[in-house]
């Protein structure tokens, strides 16, 4: 009578086949969640910054003043926008109409505090993103 079935060492093969097979795909797959992550990050600051700039153009249009060197707190809800609210996050108007912001959602830090391009970091350990402090350009 023949028995049907593995054998132990047969089903010992297989796991070990599948241990291998996830140690290669597992780091591809941790990475592409770590990039889209921050992609989201940055969609959320894309989308914060056009949101200023409609909310700094229509207080201009409702006082009738010209809207500059004034802060915005991210979180507070005054700005109308797409994406994830940051954890924690500034943004204002300079005199000269350039957008200004640091924010983080508490894995990434995401800056422009000059007329250069956006600039997205690990957060610090210190919880802080590294560098000069937007309130320095803005007073």
């Amino acid at each position: 009578m023949k028995k049907k079935g593995f054998t132990l060492v047969e089903m010992l093969g297989v796991i070990v086949v599948l241990g291998i097979i996830a140690l290669i795909v597992f780091p591809g797959i941790n990475t592409a969640i770590k990039q889209a992550r921050r992609d989201a990050f940055e969609a959320s600051v894309n989308s914060i910054v056009r949101a200023m700039k409609t909310y700094a153009y229509d207080q201009e249009i409702i006082t009738g003043k010209e809207y500059s060197n004034k802060i915005v707190d991210v979180t507070a809800g005054v700005l109308d926008f797409d994406g994830d609210v940051p954890e924690e996050g500034k943004i204002g108007m300079t005199k000269e109409k350039e957008i200004v912001f640091e924010m983080n959602d508490g894995t990434w830090c995401a800056r422009k505090l000059d007329e250069g391009e956006m600039v997205i970091s690990k957060l610090s350990e210190s919880g802080l993103c590294d560098g000069s402090s937007l309130s320095e350009l803005i007073h």
